[in-house]
């Protein structure tokens, strides 16, 4: 599951794209932290309908995110000396939690020491 922050800021990203501003829709109040992306984003969308300015697919949006918590639990999984060791190098590919394909998925799903998805295994420092 991620954590809290992360998915504050992806279902922010969602209502952006969604031609909603963000103080439209109270985030903040809307999250639970016991509940996946997947809940929360349905609970906020169903608000978010109604105040809807423009309409996007939803094809890719939906699909990111659940790769972005696959990828999170595979991490949090990971054995401590993994993470270690992953956590002392940047890779040169970076993704974005936000956008994750199913082809940036899996490559960091075969080779995560090659691979990084920032907020999940990198945090920019």
């Amino acid at each position: 599951m991620l954590n809290i922050k992360l998915q504050k800021r992806i279902i922010t990203k969602r209502l952006n794209n969604m031609g909603i501003e963000g103080d439209l829709v109270d985030v903040h109040a809307h999250t639970d932290s016991t509940l996946t992306l997947s809940e929360n984003w349905g609970n906020i969308e169903k608000k978010a309908t109604h105040i809807k300015t423009k309409t996007i697919g939803q094809s890719g949006r939906i699909a990111s995110a659940s790769y972005s918590e696959q990828a999170a639990q595979i991490h949090a999984n990971r054995s401590n000396k993994s993470k270690l060791m992953d956590d002392r190098k940047r890779a040169v590919n970076t993704f974005s939690p936000y956008d994750l394909t199913k082809k940036q998925f899996k490559k960091w799903k075969k080779q995560p020491n090659r691979y990084d998805i920032e907020e999940i295994d990198h945090f920019g420092f």
